[in-house]
């Protein structure tokens, strides 16, 4: 009996697009509150699951606006 090897998966299909432009050109500070708002989805395990906190954070003096706590990764976070 002969077994197949599995086949390899692959996401990508067509031509890579072009990346999208650097808005802030990698200055992440801002001049004033409320003009730049960066969000982060970092991992971490908390009570045997892995959480993922989203903070969004403004660059004018580096205070959490606002955060998001989830188990997976989704839109919502973002």
């Amino acid at each position: 009996m002969c077994l197949k090897r599995p086949r390899r998966r692959s996401s990508h299909r067509g031509e890579p697009s072009e990346a999208p432009a650097d808005l802030v050109e990698r200055d992440f500070h801002a001049g004033a509150p409320n003009r730049l708002w960066p969000t982060d989805a970092a991992r971490s395990a908390m009570d045997g699951y892995k959480r993922r906190p989203s903070p969004v954070i403004d660059r004018f003096d580096g205070m959490v606006v606002s955060w998001r706590l989830s188990r997976s990764p989704d839109a919502a976070m973002a």
